[in-house]
């Protein structure tokens, strides 16, 4: 959803076409977490992606820790600006943005961030002003820890397993709050 560079086969193969021979990705090459590979080493599809960048001479660096300990986290602060936010920023989580329907917030997101299509839960007639912009993967528990003490509108998660904080939002919308979340906890393109 936030473009953070999964060295996915697409970027793997526009690199090869560009002839690059260097690729700086935000997540891991080998598909979990900690990019860990010695699990993978008897599968074919490991050593075809393996095999790819080597043939094609292609080194990649993860530019993972260093972009999220910034003062100000790389990766929200591309978000912030590529939904043109910069304004209602003030270098923390929680952003004042002028009243809109959680309809229009997920209609701007989907066009900003050039995604097909969002997950939320809420009310989409809901008034928003008050977002708090968790983009990535924190985890449930930091995300409903913040939310409980930022008090937001709208909460906006780049990852979230469905049964943790889409779960919370859910509950909290049967017990009458008025909380929604916008997310892509399953989307996959």
């Amino acid at each position: 959803m936030w473009r953070l560079c999964l060295l996915r086969s697409r970027s793997l193969k526009k690199a090869i076409e560009l002839n690059a021979n260097f690729i700086i990705a935000h997540e891991p090459t080998f598909y979990n977490h900690l990019d860990e590979t010695e699990w993978l080493e008897n599968d074919p599809i490991y050593q075809y992606k393996e095999d790819l960048l080597a043939k094609n001479g292609i080194a990649v660096w993860r530019n993972h820790d260093y972009v999220h300990s910034l003062s100000v986290d790389g990766v929200q602060a591309g978000v912030v600006k590529e939904l043109c936010w910069e304004t209602y920023y003030t270098q923390n989580s929680v952003l004042n943005i002028p009243k809109s329907s959680l309809r229009n917030l997920i209609n701007h997101i989907k066009s900003k961030m050039q995604v097909p299509a969002l997950r939320y839960v809420g009310d989409l007639d809901q008034n928003n002003f008050q977002v708090l912009l968790l983009p990535g993967a924190m985890g449930g528990r930091r995300q409903m820890e913040l939310a409980m003490k930022e008090k937001p509108d709208v909460i906006i998660v780049g990852e979230s397993p469905e049964w943790e904080t889409p779960e919370y939002v859910r509950n909290a919308n049967e017990m009458g709050e008025k909380l929604s979340l916008i997310g892509n906890w399953s989307f996959s393109k």
